[in-house]
């Protein structure tokens, strides 16, 4: 009973999409948190940061400012105190990869800026990235890993309870754990992918970038991991429901189906708040 109005006390709504979810962590409770984390990836790519003036650098900044120029809610999360501010952070390695934490921090790798066409698709991958951190993404996950540990330690002693055997308990465990993953934690996870494809796709839409792109982009991303494949005869294929992420051919079609949601919304790109006292949108790690 005290769990259930734990859970149930701090449902809430999603921006944008009004999903219900349970989150226990405040923004100020979790901005420590991230920032810390921020951090610890500052620290680890410090000698692979591009300057602020290295062309890379410079068009993630031009697309970041003009996301934030068509979406009035990523500014309010500097203003609202909820991220000191966006920051960019270019790391000079050949890796496929680009993330954005709570904090604010966005990592963008050379290897993806190579591998994208245009900045259109560069709009939807940064678009989707600062959803995360918009729809406070991580503090959910970590909320609900929470609330699922606490399952598994009240089921653990009960267990114990009816079998004192330290050796079936453990494997017991073991099972529990793994149950866990595939049949909540890894499907939530892909569900917060697309609800981060959604969302990140209207903020490049309103921006004013051809979001149509996207779609592009993945289809691509699932040649090129065909192809590796075939290349290097290794199988890097990760069944779906083992995977974080949705399949990049299955995010083609994802995104397909969220075009004509999004080709109502209105193109507008107006200049940041910087008459705000003290506000800086964003600056370069």
């Amino acid at each position: 009973l005290l769990a259930s109005s734990y859970y149930y006390y701090h449902i809430e709504y999603t921006p944008i999409t009004g999903r219900k979810r349970y989150k226990a962590f405040t923004s100020s409770q979790f901005r420590k948190i991230s920032e810390a984390e921020a951090e610890m990836y500052i620290e680890q790519y410090r000698d692979k940061l591009l300057p602020a003036t290295h062309p890379a650098a410079i068009r993630v900044q031009k697309i970041t400012a003009r996301l934030l120029q068509g979406n009035k809610e990523l500014q309010e999360m500097v203003i609202n105190n909820d991220i000191k501010s966006w920051s960019i952070c270019v790391v000079d390695e050949p890796v496929r990869n680009a993330f954005v934490l709570p904090s604010g921090h966005i990592f963008v790798f050379t290897g993806m800026l190579n591998f994208i066409d245009n900045d259109n698709q560069l709009a939807v991958v940064i678009g989707h990235e600062m959803s995360h951190a918009y729809l406070s993404h991580a503090a959910e996950l970590m909320s609900n890993a929470q609330f699922l540990d606490m399952l598994i330690i009240f089921l653990m002693a009960a267990l114990w309870t009816i079998i004192p055997s330290d050796g079936i308990a453990l494997i017991t465990q073991w099972y529990y754990h793994k149950s866990i993953d595939l049949m909540c934690r890894l499907p939530y996870s892909r569900k917060l992918e697309k609800e981060a494809d959604y969302v990140g796709i209207q903020f490049a839409a309103k921006s004013c970038f051809d979001v149509r792109e996207g779609s592009v982009f993945w289809s691509k991303m699932s040649q090129v991991e065909k192809l590796e494949t075939k290349v290097t005869n290794e199988s890097t294929y990760v069944p779906e429901w083992l995977s974080t992420h949705p399949l990049s051919e299955k995010r083609v079609d994802h995104i397909d189906n969220l075009l004509p949601k999004v080709s109502i919304l209105v193109c507008t790109v107006k200049p940041l708040q910087t008459h705000t006292p003290g506000f800086n949108v964003f600056y370069l790690c």
